[in-house]
């Protein structure tokens, strides 16, 4: 699927640089403009309002678990797996911007994607966040399949009503900044 327009801020020489990412036909076309020759009351595309021009721009990946891995599950007492995953970022640490682990079920299939706790940022960007899967009456079982995706929000512009569940009905609503690539997820072992 090709992705919608979007828009996002790069730091290039000193010289903040608007980014315009078109599918045309499933041609992604992407048009470089410098910002002094935005015309005045020019708006950025709504969904990306958390950036400013004067942002670092953010980057963030999930280095474990890889794509298609089968990974061994936490079994806990009150019915819920837990696995934990590790990535990396990049103008995240220091600034009030957060990252997300985000999950959902594939297999059972649930529409839902469930934000977790925010993450552990060490100083060189590496991450880690406890993802937690499953629930008392639907524990996690072996060949489950999970979706998992990494996200840098503002936190400001993060819905209240997403907690204490973490339930996230539109990807949309976080306002997202990054986001890593969408990783597929088999689970393996329960221990």
């Amino acid at each position: 699927m090709a992705p919608k327009n979007k828009s996002f801020w790069k730091i290039r020489f000193g010289v903040a640089i608007l980014i315009i990412v078109i599918s045309v036909g499933g041609l992604i076309v992407a048009k470089l403009i410098p910002t002094h020759r935005l015309q005045k009351g020019m708006t950025l595309n709504k969904s990306f309002h958390a950036a400013s021009p004067d942002a670092i721009p953010s980057s963030v990946t999930i280095a474990s678990p890889s794509d298609s891995q089968h990974i061994n599950v936490h079994f806990e007492e009150t019915g819920f797996g837990s696995f934990l995953a590790f990535g990396t970022s990049s103008g995240v640490w220091q600034s009030k911007l957060k990252i997300y682990v985000l999950m959902h079920p594939a297999s059972p299939y649930a529409p839902e994607w469930w934000a977790q706790s925010p993450v552990i940022l060490s100083s060189n960007g590496w991450w880690r966040a406890k993802v937690w899967y499953g629930y008392e009456e639907s524990p996690p079982q072996i060949g489950n399949t999970i979706d998992l995706m990494a996200i840098v929000v503002n936190p400001k512009l993060v819905p209240k009503d997403i907690w204490p569940s973490g339930k996230v009905p539109d990807l949309g609503s976080l306002h997202p900044i990054a986001q890593s690539g969408v990783i597929h997820l088999t689970i393996g072992a329960i221990h």
